[in-house]
């Protein structure tokens, strides 16, 4: 069930369903960027006197632990799941 309104997710999904692969993959980008940019204003929010070498420091050290994360989950999950076997050698 959802619990929170959402009033504009039918047209967002017609316009995603309009844009052609290329499209939908140059916006894809596009968020990744803004995404980007995003945390890196907010570090320098958070560090007013910080120089851009010691923000882009922060931001590769957040990001880092953000996928070491993600991948250390990826690999419990990965033990959880069964072992194809293996094709014959002959």
């Amino acid at each position: 069930m959802d619990i929170k309104p959402r009033p504009n997710h039918r047209r967002h999904l017609e316009i995603l369903r309009a844009m052609t692969p290329a499209q939908r993959l140059e916006k894809s980008f596009e968020l990744t960027e803004f995404s980007r940019q995003l945390m890196k204003d907010g570090i320098r929010n958070r560090h007013p006197d910080a120089t851009e070498t010691e923000i882009q420091s922060i931001y590769r050290e957040r990001r880092f632990k953000f996928l070491a994360r993600k991948t250390a989950r990826e690999r419990r999950i990965a033990r959880l799941l069964p072992v194809p076997p293996s094709p014959p050698l002959w």
